[in-house]
């Protein structure tokens, strides 16, 4: 819990810049601006909100929270004026340290050197800390909190634990300074911690348990344990410094412990819920960009939490407030069900740095703001605390009541209308993406991925293929061009789903780009491979693996009298031999249309469809369909594995259609990372990490020179087409980074105004969002185009507003 974790902080690869600072600064004015011109009717503020966004009014501040050490930080061990001070400060929740957290901890109140693990209060069947076996203090204290209307939360240390460490040797991990950590992927340490919370409660009537240490200490840990057998099993390769260099694999590593850990909290929940209905179960966790410890926001949120507590204490990293920013802007996304965000703040931080960072705080599944105190709590503290909740709440009210009423507002009739592009046509999109990093818009925006996504290639120029799924090589020529002259880094997708599976920028270079190829065609060998290898360009083949034959070319009917050859197995292996090029699954035998309907009447792409079954004159059953498409996806995973020597980790959608069963028996089959297709959107790993959108190449592309347009109005207009992909790649930085192209005139415009309302979102302030758009909707009642692109908005966004 507490702030000395300089060994994390020596492997932060960089501190924030005075560049990000400012950066992250000129989020929060773009935010304050949006709410204070925006042209459309904000009702005033009443009631408080629950976490739902879709609620009517939005969310104040709950009273707040504070961080007890027993009787340690109290002032004289007064824990009477302490209680009565929380009371008068309107603090609603205490979290109360039971059990020791640091490693060697000099006590103030016995004057002895405490031991992490070592109890705070008597317990039954464990060993209490010499000088705190009396706990007449504590029958006092709980119930004289709750006549208080206080809350007592239990803060309970896991996993640093040098008590345990003692009791379970095996488990040790290697120390580092004073810690001592206990590996969680040992079941005996998780029932170790189950039994004495167990005996906790049943002694103890808290409100509620807040687990904290729930990570590892570092990325070496668990190596030689149970998850360095998991990582082999699961990669087929030992854990090694050299590992952990690569960054898919140690996204993986990092994934593959947060799972286990979030596992174990799911697990513990699951067991204490029916036996202890009334309690809370909380988590104090580090900011997530400490990825080297195993904590997931994601997965404890789906393990059942009701809330996070991240530890923001920018001071202690070597950072200025605006990490506050960095640390809850992405947090709503990630959390889900019941879990609210509850950041925690040092108190003895200025009170004009902790105004601004309760400013950055999203409304959305915003809990109770808690304040912790390494040393003694003062009067002037309790103060302060009160001062900064009653600002933050008038700061809110404010800003949800600034905007002038719609009446008042003219329709702009000089808007632009957005570019028209056919709606197989999207190479245009990266051509802005280009443009944006050609202007060095972006900044220092988090990585946003085009995933190009061809077919098959044929000989000519501009415009000449055969079918619509047909590139010509002249187009080819110059897509390759653009890359090389907008710095584009090309990286294999390994990179990439490290990124999405892990978040980290530092896994992909800046500007990156990814290719793939669906189909295997054999022109992907004749025309396109050398052209690759001549820019060194990787990529990625989706193989339909009973399309390939030995060393003749099969020949596949693609319909509307076009036919292909596919590459044979003798091909694939030399490309998969130049390094550059991997192959992937795009299914066995099921990217086909087959017989469907309740008579077979009909067609249907066989992964989503219920097929129907000639020679027993049925539709096959939903238990059928899935155990088909299961098999299939193991099949083709199996042989591909086999036939190049590599996991086939990443399947690409036949047809680009899916549903949740299919994806969930390809998550069975094995496959971690599903490439969609179309979607108007880059891959950023916002909220589906394990789904990459693509940008799809086609013959209409081909119409459009790649090249930004020169004219200004047709410039406008593609800035306002490309909103549409910005908003559904939902990255703040690409929203904000393309409205900054557009004129004054065109700030008013519906489609800017949809997009402030996806910036509210994605601050978390999706209330705020709704009524942007159900008063652009009543500016605009008759505008078709209008109400088309809120409801693009609304599917998009579907589940934050």
């Amino acid at each position: 819990m507490l702030s000395n974790y300089t060994h994390i902080q020596s492997k932060q690869a960089t501190s924030t810049t005075q560049d990000e600072a400012s950066l992250t600064m000129s989020r929060r004015s773009f935010l304050t601006a949006l709410l204070t011109t925006a042209s459309f009717a904000l009702p005033p503020l009443v009631g408080q909100h629950p976490a739902k966004a879709s609620d009517a009014s939005p969310t104040l501040l709950k009273q707040p929270a504070i961080v007890m050490r027993t009787t340690e930080n109290v002032p004289e061990g007064s824990w009477v004026w302490f209680l009565e001070a929380a009371r008068d400060a309107g603090v609603g929740r205490i979290y109360l340290l039971v059990k020791q957290d640091e490693n060697n901890f000099v006590s103030k109140r016995t004057a002895r050197t405490l031991k992490s693990g070592k109890l705070l209060i008597p317990v039954t069947s464990a060993t209490v800390a010499e000088g705190w076996e009396d706990p007449a203090w504590l029958d006092e204290f709980l119930p004289r909190a709750k006549s208080y209307g206080i809350e007592v939360h239990a803060w309970w240390p896991c996993f640093q634990d040098s008590v345990a460490a003692t009791a379970l040797p095996h488990a040790r991990l290697p120390a580092t300074g004073n810690d001592v950590f206990i590996d969680p992927a040992f079941p005996e340490v998780g029932a170790y911690q189950a039994k004495f919370l167990s005996a906790l409660l049943e002694r103890y009537p808290f409100d509620g348990v807040a687990l904290d240490w729930l990570r590892y200490n570092d990325r070496t840990n668990g190596a030689a344990g149970p998850m360095g057998k998991h990582f082999h099993q699961y990669t087929g390769r030992d854990w090694t410094a050299a590992a952990m260099k690569d960054p898919l694999s140690r996204a993986i590593w990092d994934d593959l412990r947060a799972r286990n850990i979030a596992t174990w909290v799911k697990d513990l929940l699951d067991a204490f819920r029916p036996q202890f209905p009334t309690v809370s179960w909380s988590a104090f966790v580090l900011p997530w960009t400490f990825k080297e410890v195993a904590q997931s926001y994601r997965h404890l949120s789906n393990a059942g939490l009701d809330s996070l507590l991240p530890m923001i204490y920018w001071r202690d990293w070597k950072h200025d407030v605006s990490f506050v920013s960095e640390t809850v802007s992405p947090t709503p996304f990630v959390l889900s069900g019941r879990t609210s965000l509850d950041p925690v703040f040092d108190i003895t931080m200025s009170e004009a740095d902790l105004t601004t960072a309760m400013d950055y705080l999203p409304a959305d599944r915003l809990g109770h703001v808690t304040f912790y105190h390494h040393g003694e709590w003062s009067e002037a503290d309790f103060q302060k605390l009160a001062k900064l909740t009653a600002n933050f709440n008038n700061a809110r009210r404010a800003m949800y009541a600034a905007a002038p009423a719609a009446a008042s507002q003219a329709i702009n009739h000089r808007h632009l209308a957005p570019a028209q592009f056919s709606p197989d046509a999207a190479f245009w999109a990266v051509i802005c993406l280009g443009e944006l990093y050609r202007r060095d818009a972006l900044g220092h925006a988090d990585p946003i991925v085009p995933v190009l996504a061809f077919h098959r290639f044929s000989e000519g120029v501009e415009g000449s293929g055969a079918s619509d799924w047909h590139t010509s090589t002249a187009y080819v020529d110059a897509i390759i061009a653009f890359i090389a002259k907008h710095k584009f880094n090309t990286v294999p997708i390994e990179h990439l789903a490290a990124y999405m599976t892990s978040d980290d920028a530092s896994t992909v270079p800046p500007r990156p780009l990814c290719i793939t190829i669906d189909d295997g065609s054999a022109s992907i060998a004749d025309l396109f491979e050398p052209r690759a290898a001549a820019a060194k360009l990787p990529y990625a083949i989706g193989l339909v693996t009973s399309w390939v034959g030995e060393t003749k070319a099969q020949i596949i009917d693609q319909g509307g009298g076009i036919v292909d050859s596919v590459l044979t197995w003798q091909q694939v292996k030399a490309l998969s031999q130049t390094g550059r090029v991997q192959m992937i699954s795009h299914s066995h035998e099921q990217h086909r249309y087959a017989k469907s309907g309740l008579t077979g009447g009909e067609s249907g792409p066989a992964f989503t469809t219920r097929l129907w079954i000639d020679a027993e004159q049925r539709r096959e059953t939903e238990p059928e369909r899935l155990r088909r498409v299961f098999n299939d996806m193991v099949q083709s995973r199996t042989i591909l594995s086999q036939r190049t020597g590599k996991r086939a980790d990443f399947f690409v959608w036949p047809y680009g259609l899916y549903d949740a069963s299919a994806e969930a028996a390809g998550k069975d089959a094995g496959f971690t990372h599903f490439f969609e297709f179309g979607g108007n959107a880059f891959a950023a790993p916002r909220r589906t990490p394990n789904r990459i959108a693509r940008v799809s190449i086609m013959l209409a592309d081909e119409a459009i020179p790649v090249a930004f347009p020169e004219d200004d109005i047709t410039a406008q207009r593609w800035w306002l087409a490309f909103q549409r992909w910005a908003r559904a790649t939902q990255s703040t930085d690409l929203i904000e980074a393309g409205l900054a192209q557009l004129a004054p005139e065109q700030q008013d415009h519906p489609e800017v105004l949809i997009s402030n309302a996806a910036i509210s979102t994605l601050n978390g302030h999706s209330i705020l969002a709704m009524r942007q758009l159900e008063a652009l909707r009543s500016r605009y009642p008759h505008d078709g185009s209008v109400h088309s692109a809120v409801d693009d908005f609304l599917v998009t966004y579907q589940g934050l507003v």
